[in-house]
């Protein structure tokens, strides 16, 4: 199993876990709305700080998810290469950015 594979997981069973307790501490249904949860634990600033991630399982997946979040930009979301550009180069430079990208990212897996 890759770095990236690993991270992913990982991130994917937290964020599972998550979402399990937020459904239940909100009365959640099936059909209502999971825009709360998304807002809170994957698009937020303060999202990372729900997740257990360290530097060096961001270091070790930035190739292989890198290559995975510009896909997301580009296929799903139609992104241009200025606005993917842009991205590329603040997750280069801050691992806090990576993870925020890769916490988002994994949230529309779910």
């Amino acid at each position: 199993m890759s770095d990236f594979t690993e991270l992913f997981m990982s991130i994917h069973i937290q964020m599972e876990d998550h979402l399990k307790d937020w459904k239940e501490e909100n009365e959640w249904k099936d059909g209502d709305d999971l825009e709360e949860f998304f807002l809170e634990y994957t698009n937020h600033e303060r999202s990372l700080e729900c997740y257990k991630i360290n530097d060096e399982e961001l270091n070790d997946s930035y190739r292989e998810g890198s290559v995975w979040i510009l896909n997301k930009l580009q296929d799903e979301y139609g992104f241009d290469a200025e606005y993917i550009l842009k991205t590329l180069k603040n997750m280069s430079e801050d691992n806090r950015e990576y993870a925020k990208q890769l916490i988002y990212f994994v949230g529309t897996e779910i």
